[in-house]
């Protein structure tokens, strides 16, 4: 009886344990697994009609459609599982079909979210797995619009690593202060580390 209710004990524990750790994703109790390759890979809804295939955060509260299954990373069904790369690809930030890649300072960038309000960035690790508020848009790696890519600089560098860069001062190229950006308008930047850049949001 004790060894059956220390079981029961044990179980409790590893389960609760299991939804409070963070997954390979970022996601604390979500289902992304690291598998013997060294990719993290993502659990997704597949359509059996159309072959599309979109990666989900969590599986919790996910109905799969008349025509969709439901992929765990460690399915048998699963292709990607210990693939590594042989016949899909995995971006340098080890994710499936990722969109992070290489740029010429040898620096893996990932897409983001941009808000164009607050100036905000939110790093993803797929595109899929973020839904956009009516302020922001998502910017990929290489796109002309990314000021971090193929920008080796000491300052744009510690940016992408630092968190706790802000934006402090915005300013035309007339030296007005601006409140907020509108899109295709050249500004200038000014952060709280010194540093200053100027952007162009462009839609």
């Amino acid at each position: 009886m004790k060894k059956y209710f220390y079981t029961i004990i044990l179980a409790t524990f590893f389960s609760f344990t299991n939804a409070q750790t963070e997954d390979c994703n970022g996601i604390i109790g979500g289902p992304a697994v690291v598998d013997p390759c060294g990719t993290c890979q993502l659990a997704y809804l597949y359509n059996t009609i159309s072959h599309t295939v979109t990666f989900l955060n969590s599986t919790n509260g996910i109905s799969a459609g008349a025509n969709e299954m439901v992929v765990l990373p460690e399915s048998l069904g699963n292709p990607y599982w210990n693939d590594c790369g042989q016949n899909y690809n995995i971006d340098c930030n080890n994710i499936v079909k990722g969109p992070a890649l290489l740029d010429t300072c040898n620096i893996c960038r990932k897409a983001y979210a941009y808000n164009v309000i607050t100036h905000e960035i939110i790093y993803v690790n797929h595109e899929d797995l973020y839904d956009l508020t009516d302020n922001e848009i998502m910017v990929m790696p290489d796109s002309e619009n990314n000021p971090y890519w193929n920008d080796c600089t000491t300052s744009t560098t510690a940016q992408f690593f630092n968190e706790d860069v802000k934006v402090i001062k915005i300013i035309d190229l007339l030296g007005n202060e601006l409140k907020t950006i509108k899109p295709n308008i050249v500004h200038i930047e000014f952060y709280s580390d010194g540093t200053y850049k100027k952007q162009v949001v462009i839609q």
